[in-house]
């Protein structure tokens, strides 16, 4: 079973939440959302989940993996302390807000050798992985 943390409950952070307890593999273990208004609705939406501080949910012991839908300015700073913490995660778009963040989150991803996926939302979605699988093994002919 893997247990995962959400940080961010704001406009993505709801469905990602769905998603992943929707997976019988997963089991939604934490919430992080600094507002009060957010947090209130996330602990309405999945009652029995613990809520914690950000810091927190990243250093849980009990966490395998976050799921990053914090505001985009945040993206970088968390999921490089998730890394850090030997978190594997999922990143809302935009990776970072300049490709010197980038660099810097996918250095601390190799560095300690993370899964990690960037939620460009249809690269996710079963039809586009179906899609990808066609032309990786290719059934349209190679490409140029």
């Amino acid at each position: 079973m893997l247990r995962v943390g959400l940080i961010g409950y704001g406009y993505w952070g709801p469905k990602l939440a769905r998603v992943f307890s929707g997976h019988a593999e997963c089991e939604l273990a934490a919430i992080a959302e600094e507002s009060d208004s957010r947090s209130l609705q996330a602990q309405k939406d999945h009652p029995g989940v613990r809520h914690l501080e950000a810091g927190e949910l990243v250093q849980s012991p009990d966490i395998d993996a976050v799921l990053i839908a914090t505001p985009d300015h945040w993206h970088v700073h968390v999921a490089v302390a998730a890394a850090e913490a030997k978190k594997d995660m999922y990143l809302e778009k935009p990776m970072g807000l300049t490709i010197e963040e980038d660099q810097i989150l996918r250095k601390a991803v190799h560095k300690h050798k993370r899964a990690f996926q960037f939620g460009t939302q249809q690269r996710s979605s079963r039809q586009f992985w179906r899609a990808c699988q066609l032309v990786r093994n290719g059934h349209i002919g190679q490409l140029r």
